[in-house]
This record gives structure tokens, C-alpha cells and sequence, in this order.
């Protein structure tokens, strides 16, 4: 049987540099995809939540296209969420 990579989301929230992420995420094996999208988030494996700095105007940011619901459904799943 053929091992999978693990899918991990990278949420995308129009910030940050999330193509090196995604980058160093498949350099490591990952099934990297930088993603909005509610259900391919749910989908994945695990969600990197990425962010520096100005972490509030990322969150303002997140609120906007309703992800926080679907980060706390992620986070109580037991998935890794890594912010």
C-alpha cells in the first residue's frame, strides 16, 4: 500500500509570504495548498494558521470570510492547528 503525504491547509487570509510556507511544507513531504475554502480546510490533515507580527489585523482579517467557526471545529477535532 502507497503512503500519503499528509494534507495540511494553509489558511489563506491575504497576508504574509504563504508560497514559502507552502514551499517548506512540501520540502518536508507535506501536501501543502494555500486555501479560503471552508471545506478543504475541514478536509485537510492538519491547518497551519500562518502569521507574524500584527496578529490581530490577521484575525480582523480571518473574521471576514467566517473562518474562525471552522478553526474552532479544526481545533477541537484533536487535528493539529499550528498558529
Amino acid at each position: 500500500m502507497e503512503k500519503r503525504s499528509p494534507k495540511v491547509a494553509i489558511v489563506d487570509y491575504a497576508l504574509g509570504n504563504l508560497f514559502s510556507i507552502k514551499h517548506a511544507g512540501e520540502w518536508v513531504g507535506l501536501d501543502s495548498i494555500i486555501t479560503s475554502d471552508k471545506e478543504e480546510i475541514l478536509d485537510a490533515d492538519g491547518v497551519l494558521l500562518p502569521g507574524m507580527g500584527a496578529f490581530g489585523d490577521a484575525l480582523n482579517t480571518v473574521r471576514k470570510p467566517d473562518l474562525v467557526a471552522v478553526l474552532r471545529d479544526v481545533g477541537a477535532s484533536g487535528r493539529p492547528l499550528i498558529g
